[in-house]
């Protein structure tokens, strides 16, 4: 059973490898290929956020890509290096990450949490949604993550894919929600609990789309994340592996 397997995964998960990290800040580095009509938008993100809501966002964008050739991602991977960036600060409260506060270890709490700005209305794919979008602002430590993988073994609809290769080639174990258009995996590191990608795939057109199914929606690669004292600064010190 999925919901066993995350539960098993949770109970077991070491440190990771910037757990030893502080500072003021929350660092992650995302990189997303995004659709956009019959065009995939490859974006590397760089984000900073303090408890307060301050922060900066460090964004390069690269040339659209037709989504119908034969594109791959490494070829972004490989230009995102030398792309132009955008730098913006914020000061505080000017960067509202998943939600407000910091993440709760129960997970009833935490589901309170992912669900203030990813409702369960908007159906089971919420909750992978709100898990994203979490990893995407957040260094979570190890009870954290522990606690995103026992709310995610919640949703009843969530199905154990296997193991998959991200496109950084790193090995996860995949959980995916598929509703009547779309089908939703999340990439989970064993051994730490991590978040590495996300996957969203369209399976049935729903109206108005001009392209052939299955065909990407997004892809989110959660490349590096941890802790820094300075907006702008890169949180790249990993720390030696922890006796469990």
């Amino acid at each position: 059973m999925p919901a066993d397997r995350l539960r098993a995964i949770a109970a077991g998960i070491g440190s990771g490898p910037t757990d030893c990290q502080h500072g003021r800040y929350d660092y992650v580095h995302i990189q997303m290929w995004a659709r956009a009509s019959r065009t995939i938008v490859p974006i590397e993100e760089h984000h900073w956020r303090g408890s307060d809501g301050a922060g900066m966002i460090s964004e390069k964008r690269l040339a659209p890509v037709t989504a119908d050739s034969n594109w791959h991602p490494a070829a972004a991977r490989r230009d995102f290096p030398a792309a132009r960036h955008t730098t913006a600060p914020y000061g505080p409260r000017g960067l509202a990450g998943a939600f407000p506060g910091d993440p709760s270890t129960e997970p009833a709490r935490l589901a309170v949490q992912l669900h203030t700005n990813h409702p369960r209305a908007n159906g089971p794919k919420a909750a992978l949604d709100a898990v994203a979008d979490l990893a995407s602002w957040h260094h979570l430590n190890r009870a954290e993550r522990a606690a995103v993988l026992r709310f995610l073994a919640t949703v009843d609809t969530i199905a154990y894919a296997g193991p998959m290769v991200d496109w950084s080639g790193r090995t996860g174990l995949a959980f995916s929600v598929t509703d009547d258009t779309e089908r939703d995996t999340l990439l989970v590191d064993r051994s730490n609990g991590d978040v590495l990608a996300y996957h969203q795939v369209i399976i049935r057109n729903p109206g108005g789309l001009t392209i052939r199914v299955p065909a990407l929606h997004a892809y989110t690669l959660f490349v590096h994340h941890g802790r820094t004292n300075t907006a702008g600064q890169t949180a790249t010190r990993r720390c030696g592996p922890v006796p469990q």
